[in-house]
């Protein structure tokens, strides 16, 4: 059985792809979240989404589920909750770490790199572990998923809870409110 662990932050994408793994796979599923402590009052969203929506994605299928406190740097929040991620898949030999990549999100002008960014980080570690011979794949099983196709998936019930906004308010002018503002309203 493949032992996947996905990278969760209660926002739609990473959401969908957790909600998508309890339903459509045979893999052993471990959700972690990286509770970034400088970020203002998106912390407080993600924690709000996550004790929410977990203890409805148990009712499908029963998955580990855990958190970790990182304060965010230069680095995107992706970078830093993958770096955490890749120390748990490696403690507990996990085949793969899946992120909530889109398709939507590949239109944005920094998203390929950063998407490059995150294989080669992965590749690093997969090349300079002197610990243990085990590799880890990086998936990012969304990525030709649009926001409304991930948002579609979620369901009445857990859209009510998930987040997408990075300010403490939905602010309707970043990129995630303009993906969203087509969907929801």
């Amino acid at each position: 059985m493949v032992k996947v662990l996905i990278l969760w932050s209660g926002g739609v994408d990473s959401t969908a792809l957790l909600k998508w793994h309890l339903e459509q796979t045979n893999c052993e599923v471990h959700a972690h979240h990286v509770k970034l402590l400088n970020r203002g009052g998106m912390v407080n969203k993600q924690l709000n989404a996550i004790n929410n929506i977990e203890p409805m994605l148990q009712k499908i299928k029963s998955f580990k589920f855990t958190q970790s406190v990182q304060y965010a740097s230069v680095l995107g929040d992706v970078f830093i909750s993958l770096v955490d991620g890749m120390r748990i898949a490696y403690q507990e030999e996990y085949d793969e770490v899946a992120v909530g990549f889109t398709k939507s999100d590949n239109d944005t002008e920094d998203s390929p790199k950063n998407l490059k960014t995150l294989y080669t980080m992965v590749d690093a570690c997969n090349e300079n572990d002197v610990y243990t011979d085990h590799q880890i794949k990086l998936t990012t099983p969304f990525k030709k998923f649009t926001k409304e196709k991930c948002w579609n998936l979620l369901g009445k019930e857990i859209q009510e809870k998930v987040w997408w906004c990075r300010e403490e308010e939905i602010c309707g002018e970043c990129f995630q409110c303009k993906e969203m503002k087509k969907i929801t309203f």
